[in-house]
């Protein structure tokens, strides 16, 4: 486009004051535009449509030297990325706090993939999101930030993922038909640009959403960067299952199943901790051995569900009567023991 008299241009930038002549260039790489070259002359000395196919071939240029620049750069951030997910695996599956796994993630989206923020959610017993981690990116570090409402959570483009079992990606500027009103506001009021969602998923079951956002005034992620975000996403919801199971396989042995008390090992080790304390304190304590009498009568003639319904109940009871800095545990089959400090 040439403007020989761009003081009356429609178009024109008030900012360019000065400017008498304006033309602009697009600049095409494989038929597609990556942007526009455009030069401007505070006088009439030279007619600037003489200048017109001199501009074009060094559009021409300099659109092959950008988009060589970018690959470059492309591929040199994809292979730090593919070194630091290499870390982060690594990272992720020797961790031993729950809490410092999710951080550890959010902190891989926003330092090596630029998000202002990255948030884990996981659905309720109602199929409803509720957060797991909330944070945002500063200068040096990141942290916790305020909640998003049920209502708003569950409106957004993370219950959509969650629903459907796909990732979803949202680009800059774009007002998605997917979340409301309400998400639409809270997203202008952060100033929220790309969006990224992965669903979390465990034996073909979503569980959760793994959500990172860029500011407004960055570039949408690429689609390597998704990519990247979505084995992220993949080796989060493996880590995180790996860690919970083996919660639950340590909580298992140093408890018993059917009353939740205490197990027979795991009071051996409360009582030898109890003893060393008492020896130091020179302080003394109760040591309380309880079995239930005519327990095998309850099993013999109304069956073992009744009976463990019993223990469950005497479990109850003796909870009821003892305090926090007292012991409880089931010993195995109708028998108890007690530490009283």
């Amino acid at each position: 486009v040439c403007a020989t008299d761009y003081e009356n241009h429609p178009n024109r930038l008030h900012s360019l004051s000065q400017a008498k002549q304006a033309c602009g260039v697009p600049m095409i790489v494989n038929g597609k535009v990556i942007g526009v070259l455009g030069i401007m002359y505070e006088s009439w000395d030279i007619d600037i449509r003489t200048q017109l196919e001199m501009l074009e071939e060094y559009s021409n240029l300099a659109a092959v030297a950008i988009d060589n620049a970018r690959i470059h750069e492309s591929t040199t951030a994809d292979l730090n990325r593919t070194k630091a997910l290499s870390e982060f695996s690594n990272l992720i599956h020797g961790a031993t706090d729950f809490h410092a796994l999710l951080q550890q993630i959010c902190e891989t989206l926003v330092h090596e993939f630029k998000a202002e923020r990255a948030q884990f959610f996981k659905l309720d017993s109602d199929g409803l999101l509720a957060t797991l981690t909330f944070n945002i990116s500063t200068e040096n570090e990141v942290l916790p930030d305020l909640n998003p409402s049920a209502s708003i959570l569950n409106s957004s483009i993370a219950s959509w993922c969650a629903e459907n079992q796909q990732s979803a990606h949202i680009p800059r500027g774009v007002v998605d038909q997917r979340e409301s009103q309400a998400v639409h506001d809270i997203r202008k009021q952060w100033e929220l640009g790309s969006t990224v969602c992965v669903p979390l998923i465990h034996e073909n079951t979503v569980w959760g959403v793994m959500c990172a956002h860029r500011h407004s005034r960055q570039i949408d992620f690429s689609e390597n960067e998704i990519n990247f975000i979505n084995i992220i996403g993949n080796q989060a919801s493996v880590a995180i299952h790996r860690h919970e199971l083996s919660e639950k396989i340590q909580y298992q042995a140093y408890h018993d199943e059917l009353t939740d008390l205490p197990n027979r090992h795991n009071f051996n080790l409360l009582l030898t901790e109890n003893i060393a304390r008492a020896k130091l304190s020179q302080e003394q304590f109760a040591l309380v051995y309880i079995d239930l009498d005519g327990f095998k009568n309850v099993n013999d003639t109304l069956g073992h569900a009744t009976g463990d319904e019993l223990l469950r109940w005497v479990a109850q009871q003796f909870r009821a009567c003892t305090r926090d800095a007292d012991v409880l545990a089931r010993m195995g089959g109708d028998e108890f023991a007690l530490i009283l400090n």
